[in-house]
């Protein structure tokens, strides 16, 4: 999770760091998050200084991380580093300054940081109070560390973590927390078999502060195929596409299938994969989740009770753009789980607000202890991964409305306050739903206008009603729009006990 070194450089070195630190204090500059997100202007409050302007120090720290990094990579998870090397920055919080909680690798820009390094140095007797790193490992009870002086702390860069409020009553910039802290970048080592690998997972070109890459010369291309090959190079034929799939809908509506999905009290995790998972078709297992904590205690009130001023985004607006689930972005703003909670006792049914799984609720680590209240089936989905997504909330009013689309991935959902109601259509029914956007279909399924979509007559279209403990498995693939009917809670697993986690749809 992190190693800590302590007595790093000793005093005499330490008080030329600190020395260093407090002459550059007209150098230092409001710090940012990456982006130009809103949401995020002020999620974190401190003043930074980059390499560019550390001279001697720069070298100093580097020297010491490099000693470091071959004892800490493989306890933190690390494969041995390729190409690496280090970004570097000095850090000041004063009085009242924090960054919330956040990975170090989470954007493209940021995406090669590997290992993360903080040193800590400040005055002595210390100036001030509070300033910890709290580490949120996934899943587990969160790490808290002091800043202490002349102290190292590793860890992974995709190690969600937040620096607490620093308290500094004179606030002198003297008195302040200090830190040179940075990362480690690195590329994997990739194989480079085939003409394909070198241009797509090959080397970027070098930085200038990198070690240079050996010499590799690319397969030749593969030659183009002959004119006798074309339908064969450029696949299936759209024609013979269509009629498969007009072939497997006949089948399914024949079949006495058109409007039931299989509904269980009760299914082992044998069952569940060998019938539905691998045949990708969908469940209700009724009362699954009946006796986990979620399904019994949570409402959105006794949510707000234990976690009111926690920080989530939300969506909003949306009933006054038709087009808001792609339009996702611009409909999104932050609150407080208590005014979300208010918002829900006191305000109007309808589709105008909702959290939504997009919103990440469980980035969040102060609600990591809420994945084992789900009580979702430990031999069948993961919940405790700390995958991005594997685990996803909703919250509502009643009327929320997920439009008609599909998935590339399988999900288990889960519902656990209020009741939704659920349209399936199977996949080999996309043609007949008008297909806009790639992923959503251009028919409303509860008032459709078989005058501009004549087709969608002829989709088979199953309706559902899910309860609190109930789940439901959604194939990937599988079309589906949904409505509260209630004010709702649900959440999603993705991440299934097989190998890979899922299997998505390789489109």
């Amino acid at each position: 999770m992190y190693r800590l070194y302590s007595d790093l450089f000793g005093p005499q070195v330490n008080a030329q760091l600190l020395d260093f630190a407090l002459s550059r204090e007209s150098v230092f500059s409001p710090s940012k998050t990456i982006g130009d997100d809103p949401r995020f202007a002020d999620w974190r409050r401190s003043v930074v200084i980059f390499a560019d302007q550390l001279g001697p120090v720069s070298a100093r720290i580097e020297a010491a991380v490099r000693a470091l990094a071959p004892q800490v990579l493989g306890p933190l998870g690390i494969g041995p580093m390729q190409d690496s090397w280090i970004e570097l920055q000095m850090t000041a919080h004063g009085d009242g300054q924090y960054y919330h909680w956040h990975t170090d690798n989470g954007s493209p820009q940021t995406r090669t940081r590997a290992l993360t390094f903080v040193y800590y140095l400040h005055a002595l007797p210390k100036g001030f109070s509070g300033g910890e790193l709290v580490i949120h490992p996934p899943g587990g009870e969160r790490v808290v560390i002091e800043p202490r002086n002349d102290s190292m702390v590793f860890f992974a860069a995709g190690t969600r973590h937040e620096v607490l409020p620093v308290v500094c009553p004179g606030n002198r910039f003297r008195d302040g927390r200090f830190t040179l802290n940075g990362w480690v970048h690195h590329r994997p080592a990739v194989s480079r078999r085939s003409y394909f690998d070198q241009k797509v997972l090959g080397p970027l070109p070098s930085r200038s502060r990198q070690a240079p890459m050996s010499a590799h010369r690319p397969d030749p291309a593969p030659p183009a195929p002959a004119r006798g090959d074309q339908a064969e190079a450029d696949g299936l034929d759209p024609d013979l596409a269509r009629g498969l799939l007009d072939h497997y809908s006949a089948l399914w509506r024949d079949g006495g299938k058109a409007t039931s999905i299989d509904q269980v009290e009760a299914m082992a995790a044998p069952d569940f994969f060998a019938r539905h998972y691998y045949r990708n078709l969908p469940v209700v297992i009724r009362g699954a989740l009946r006796d986990a904590p979620a399904v019994r205690t949570w409402t959105p009130d006794s949510l707000a009770r234990r976690f009111g001023r926690e920080r989530i985004e939300v969506t909003s607006g949306r009933e006054a753009d038709p087009d808001y689930e792609t339009n996702f972005r611009q409909t999104t703003t932050t609150t407080t789980l208590d005014q979300l909670a208010r918002r829900l006792r006191d305000g109007p049914d309808g589709n105008d607000f909702y959290m939504v799984a997009r919103n990440n609720f469980f980035r969040n680590p102060a609600f990591d202890p809420l994945r084992q209240e789900l009580g979702a089936p430990p031999d069948i989905v993961d919940a405790s991964s700390g995958a991005d997504g594997a685990v996803k909330l909703w919250i509502g009013p009643r009327g929320t409305i997920t439009p008609l689309h599909f998935d590339l991935h399988s999900i288990l959902f889960g519902q656990i306050h209020g009741r939704k109601r659920f349209l399936l259509i199977p996949p080999f029914d996309g043609p007949k739903l008008y297909v806009r956007r790639r992923f959503y279909s251009a028919v409303d399924p509860d008032k459709p206008d078989l005058s501009r979509f004549p087709l969608f007559a002829r989709a088979s279209v199953t309706e559902l009603v899910v309860a609190p403990g109930d789940l439901l498995f959604l194939p990937a693939g599988w079309w589906h729009g949904v409505k509260s009917l209630d004010v709702s809670i649900s959440a999603t697993f993705s991440r299934f006990r097989i190998p890979g986690g899922n299997h998505p749809i390789p489109l």
